[in-house]
């Protein structure tokens, strides 16, 4: 369907009353809200709708419903510059409470953050304006909401009814992303931003206390998950933006602190996925601390956890845990995402000798007969699912190879015995290896790899390993 608003239309608005212009907006916004294709509005229609803007300062009961328009508009980006004027920009941030501070009306201060989120997310131009003027106020505002401190210039958030307050806390949170996820100057100011990385951080301790406390037993406050979920949502990629660039420069103190986090996050009972992805993300980036990840098991109480060689690997399997729930759910739409469980899998063994060994012995338990007469991909094991992947055509094939190879201590022999000579060919030909597998085998590439069954029947598999690696070879010659 074709949207039009015509050029006279708008321009009868602008020598029209404040009552009719207030009524025709509204009506205007009804037949164009359940819409997202405006090509049809032409350039002149749009320079005649930044003018009506531009001269409603004497109309404020015209301003909700221009925001709203302009909010609407704002879903298709072509031509969106020709309706954000400098004027109209800054009409927007006014609104918005975030440039300067003045009588905000609650209703405007809604429509312009919902209007900002559009703005932002298709124009260049109104993020740069935005930058310019109004990040440091958004980060306050979501700090005293945060906190629940409305004093100063946050006082008028006192007579905002609860509902109402959330929904701007949550609308300020995804124009914090939006900001972020652009802007490189507001990536690092708030990287290195105490109150950025703290009211980030909290937003989303609030969204864990909540969780503790129904695995409690709690449940006054579990109407208020969906709300607590939204918010940390958007808090935890906030994160990921000002902190994935600059990981060596993010203050130690602040590291721990989203290392604590992204813990509890992933061990939680029920910490939901959203939340499990993007806590994998922000471990996918961080400057490991094992100490955290993997504690020293000291006392009685402490050894009842999942363990190996006195070091607690709770954290390790609960990872290995939410890995496995990703391959089960894993699709064509978020196979990326894949690769930051098996990135972050790569790096905590790649860091910890102990955290290696206990994967190792979960994912590559010692070898029985049966694994002779069936492929590495065939199963529902955590090898078999991991094997699938590394000959996947997705993104995430080369991480799944090289951790396995990880855990394999690097050894060549070991990773065809346990992956198979065709899944585990790519890796060794990018890596120049191939030429490793007709090597003597050392005593480690045996040693806790296979059992005495397999022993018995290993020499079965010898025939077919000889033809695959003559297949291999000829299909990874370079073309002259």
């Amino acid at each position: 369907m074709t949207i039009v608003i015509s050029e006279q239309q708008v321009l009868s608005l602008l020598t029209a009353s404040e009552e009719e212009i207030t009524r025709q907006l509204q009506e205007l916004n009804a037949t164009l809200g359940a819409h997202s294709d405006f090509l049809s509005v032409g350039a002149g229609t749009r320079q005649h709708l930044a003018k009506l803007i531009e001269s409603s300062n004497d109309k404020p009961s015209s301003h909700a419903p221009l925001l709203e328009l302009l909010r609407i508009l704002a879903r298709d980006k072509r031509q969106l510059d020709v309706l954000l004027t400098k004027p109209v920009r800054e009409f927007i941030l006014q609104a918005s409470g975030l440039m300067d501070a003045g009588c905000e009306v609650v209703q405007n201060v809604v429509e312009a953050d919902k209007c900002l989120v559009n703005t932002l997310f298709n124009s260049a131009t109104m993020r740069q304006t935005f930058e310019g003027v109004a990040t440091s106020n958004l980060l306050d505002r979501i700090s005293a909401l945060t906190k629940s401190d409305y004093t100063g210039r946050h006082e008028w958030i006192n007579g905002v009814p609860e509902g109402v307050r959330n929904s701007l806390w949550l609308f300020d949170l995804r124009i914090a992303f939006l900001v972020s996820a652009h802007s490189s100057i507001v990536q690092n100011n708030w990287g290195s931003s105490p109150l950025a990385l703290t009211t980030f951080l909290d937003i989303v301790r609030q969204y864990i206390k909540l969780l503790e406390g129904m695995v409690d037993g709690e449940t006054a406050e579990a109407s208020d998950l969906p709300g607590h979920l939204e918010r940390a949502s958007e808090a935890a990629k906030v994160l990921f933006n000002i902190t994935y660039k600059q990981t060596d420069n993010i203050n130690e103190q602040y590291t721990n602190e989203i290392t604590e986090v992204v813990c509890q996050l992933i061990k939680g009972k029920n910490s939901s996925p959203v939340m499990e992805q993007h806590a994998v993300n922000l471990l996918s980036t961080l400057r490991l601390n094992i100490n955290m990840l993997c504690p020293k098991v000291n006392t009685a109480e402490e050894r009842q956890t999942e363990q190996y060689d006195l070091y607690d690997m709770s954290f390790a399997q609960a990872l290995l845990d939410a890995m496995e729930r990703k391959l089960d759910d894993n699709n064509n739409s978020d196979s990326d995402l894949l690769s930051t469980y098996l990135g972050s899998a790569l790096k905590l063994c790649t860091a910890s000798k102990e955290a290696r060994r206990y994967c190792r012995l979960k994912i590559l338990p010692p070898l029985v007969a049966a694994d002779v007469v069936r492929r590495p991909d065939e199963g529902d094991s955590l090898r078999n699912k991991i094997v699938r992947v590394m000959m996947s055509p997705a993104f995430s094939k080369d991480l799944a190879s090289e951790f396995m190879f990880v855990l394999c201590k690097r050894s060549v022999n070991r990773l065809i015995k346990y992956t198979g000579l065709g899944h585990s060919a790519g890796l060794l030909a990018n890596s120049g290896l191939l030429g490793h597998i007709n090597l003597p085998k050392s005593a480690s590439d045996s040693e806790d790899s296979e059992t005495e069954d397999y022993k018995a029947v290993e020499d079965r598999i010898q025939t077919n390993d000889t033809l695959k690696l003559i297949f291999v070879r000829r299909n990874c010659q370079t073309s002259d």
